[in-house]
């Protein structure tokens, strides 16, 4: 099995169409079919369905995409690891992240100052799924995953430095009527279109939340956003109130963001395994838990 067939592999499965793979990797419409058949005389069953007018995934091709994909990520990260090791340095540490303006602001400072300590150590940063961030860590792709606490709570040999401990707040475009207000309550949005994030891309502590609020807001109309991107084009599009917990909070001069009147509360922070919890590790993740505590309160 070679490379380029699972790379022709994953790409087919995303875009279901021969000629647009072959643009993307910058082969024929013909050797991408080659390697594709290839690989599959290799593996002895049909990953696709091809017809003249479609290409269909089969049942075994749907479940080994996500596995391929994974190994192909895997081996990219491995690749970077060891061309950093083979330009001088000594180690490499890896965090899992979500990608809120928190993190996206306060990420490069951190890995900024760290690098001055540890001028020898390279941090690399992954975007990873919420759901698949405890895997990570644990499976050691991850060596710090920037988490809630419900993500990884009792989880064996996973220390947990928290951040911070927040509620929910409401964002909306800064014309909303209710912009002008100090807190927002529940008889404030009971006729609005709420805005929540999926709650399968989230904690399940969220689902909780979503329930308590689609119950107390019998009147009010749901739009489900797959994450704060999302959600805050909607709402600098005028599409609705967004609720969210604090630490997601985006940030932008056309984004209102208001405390909402609710008792639920996130605990957000940095994790790491004990067995891999080295000098470096461990620096970087109060490096972390401090920088990010000082945002919080300011």
């Amino acid at each position: 099995m070679k490379i380029i067939q699972l790379r022709c592999f994953v790409i087919l499965c995303e875009t279901l169409s021969f000629s647009q793979t072959g643009d993307i990797l910058h082969l024929t419409q013909p050797a991408i079919s080659h390697q594709i058949k290839k690989l599959e005389s290799i593996l002895k069953f049909q990953l696709f369905i091809r017809t003249n007018h479609r290409v269909e995934l089969t049942a075994a091709g749907k479940h080994f995409y996500s596995d391929a994909k994974d190994f192909l990520s895997r081996l990219q990260v491995g690749i970077t690891e060891a061309s950093l090791i083979n330009k001088g340095k000594l180690s490499v540490i890896k965090i899992g992240y979500e990608g809120h303006a928190l993190e996206m602001n306060n990420l490069p400072v951190v890995m900024r100052m760290f690098s001055s300590m540890y001028p020898d150590t390279q941090v690399i940063v992954l975007r990873i799924n919420h759901k698949e961030r405890k895997n990570a860590l644990l499976s050691g792709s991850c060596d710090i995953i920037m988490t809630v606490k419900d993500n990884i709570e009792n989880t064996e040999g996973v220390i947990y430095k928290e951040i911070m401990n927040e509620g929910m707040m409401c964002l909306m475009h800064h014309d909303n009527v209710l912009a002008s207000k100090s807190i927002i309550g529940f008889n404030d949005i009971r006729k609005e279109m709420i805005i929540l994030l999926d709650p399968n891309n989230g904690p399940k502590e969220w689902l909780i939340v979503q329930q308590r609020l689609i119950s107390m807001l019998p009147e009010s109309q749901w739009l489900f956003s797959d994450s704060i991107s999302s959600g805050e084009i909607f709402i600098k599009s005028g599409m609705g109130i967004a609720i969210i917990p604090v630490f997601c909070k985006p940030q932008g001069d056309d984004i209102v963001c208001l405390p909402f009147m609710m008792k639920e509360s996130f605990s957000y922070g940095v994790a790491y395994l004990s067995k891999s919890a080295n000098e470096k590790i461990q620096s970087l993740a109060r490096l972390l838990q401090s920088e990010l505590k000082m945002i919080d309160k300011s």
